[in-house]
């Protein structure tokens, strides 16, 4: 999709946030849709809720898959503003698979695109009783910037095992090198390189793929 920010699709935290926090924590989850049954997918939200309660985090990143079946717009309430409406903090990410999926019944990026890299954050009109408002990302794939952290988020695709296009990898080996020195560096990708997941797996050819741009 066209990106709605302008290369080289950089976020600053502190822009997200109002000021630079003075230290930083933050929570990571994927594949959260919970199109068959919504239970999990509340008590994963609850316990977000609970431990930013205790621990304050600053934001979550979330690693694809917010949304099943194909990104459907129709999903976003029940799949995403619903379960973390007491969630008080923002919620960046990339696509994964099923957010892209072309077989889906709605142009499923799109929707992806509409909350999380909207021209400017605003309160959606369908979703508004749940106070949470789009993210203004620049990009389905773009660089987080923080003083404490540089977070670099892949679009990985719909393919099995992941695919990144040559414009994306240029993308990323120049983020790479572009990387401020001495600030730990994370890149966050739908399709893992390695994983202990029955059901997946690993992905190797994302593993090449990072260890060549690397």
């Amino acid at each position: 999709p066209k990106p709605t920010g302008v290369a080289p699709y950089r976020l600053k935290l502190a822009t997200v946030l109002g000021s630079e926090p003075d230290s930083l924590s933050f929570h990571v989850l994927g594949d959260s849709g919970g199109v068959k049954d919504p239970n999990p997918q509340m008590a994963v939200a609850a316990a977000l809720i609970a431990d930013h309660k205790a621990r304050p985090v600053n934001f979550a990143y979330h690693v694809g898959d917010e949304v099943y079946f194909n990104g459907a717009e129709s999903e976003y309430g029940p799949q995403f503003y619903e379960p973390y409406a007491h969630y008080t903090v923002p919620i960046f990410g990339v696509p994964g698979n099923h957010d892209g999926d072309p077989e889906g019944s709605e142009s499923s990026l799109q929707a992806f695109m509409a909350n999380f890299c909207a021209s400017s954050p605003a309160l959606s009109p369908k979703w508004a009783e749940f106070n949470r408002d789009t993210m203004d990302q620049p990009n389905c794939y773009f660089t987080l910037l923080s003083k404490h952290a540089t977070i670099i988020g892949l679009y990985s695709n719909v393919p099995s095992g992941g695919v990144i296009q040559p414009d994306q990898y240029e993308w990323l080996v120049g983020e790479l090198k572009a990387a401020p020195a001495g600030v730990p560096l994370i890149v966050a990708l739908h399709h893992p390189p390695y994983s202990v997941d029955a059901h997946h797996g690993g992905s190797a050819k994302m593993g090449k793929l990072l260890d060549t741009a690397f």
